[in-house]
């Protein structure tokens, strides 16, 4: 039988080169909030700068280049030009965790993870989840056409897109060690679409 995996949420995941080391000092010394509560993210506290990014536009640079390959290689879209909007920093201490949420303002986000873990895991939540009326069985193996959960493990100098609807959240983390974390987000710059549906954006 023919298979379509019709529609698909594409996520892109790759490591960093080692010229992204020299800003972890400094990402790490970011202010961080003091109140999770509000954010829904027990023990996993978001920097107070929204911008973080602006502060090293060379790692900035770094991050949209990878970016650019995978829109350009594996999204094809060439003639569409992004730019990182919002940037922040996340600090998870043990016991950390945040609910699954998912971005708005933007088309894709990212996450760069400055360390290796063997907790606290990107996980992503499948959105025909909320499509379906009923239950059923769960399948008999886990594949790429059955996931209903999907979860990566944070590794140093470790980045990943993934597209802004796409429900995700940080698993339970169990270290002592903290865990940090740069999420970002994305959104098209420049003459995009087309009849009346055409804008010039500049950001």
């Amino acid at each position: 039988m023919n298979v379509f995996p019709l529609f698909p949420s594409v996520v892109g995941a790759s490591i960093l080169d080692k010229r992204v080391n020299k800003y972890y000092g400094a990402l790490m010394g970011e202010e961080f909030t003091s109140d999770s509560r509000r954010y829904d993210a027990p023990d996993s506290y978001p920097s107070v700068c929204r911008k973080v990014l602006d502060k090293h536009p060379e790692l900035k640079s770094i991050i949209l280049q990878e970016f650019n390959k995978f829109k350009n290689e594996t999204l094809k879209l060439n003639s569409t030009d992004f730019d990182i909007t919002t940037s922040w920093m996340t600090e998870t201490n043990y016991g950390g965790y945040c609910h699954y949420h998912n971005h708005k303002n933007c088309y894709y986000s990212g996450v760069m993870y400055i360390d290796n873990h063997a907790s606290g895991d990107l996980v992503f939540k499948n959105v025909l989840n909320n499509l379906h009326s009923m239950y059923v069985n769960p399948p008999d193996e886990w594949t790429q056409e059955t996931y209903q959960t999907f979860y990566i493990r944070p590794l140093q100098n470790l980045v990943v897109f993934f597209p802004s609807y796409l429900e995700h959240k940080i698993d339970l983390y169990t270290e002592k060690k903290t865990r940090y974390s740069l999420a970002f987000n994305l959104h098209p710059v420049g003459k995009y679409g087309e009849a009346d549906s055409y804008i010039e954006l500049k950001l």
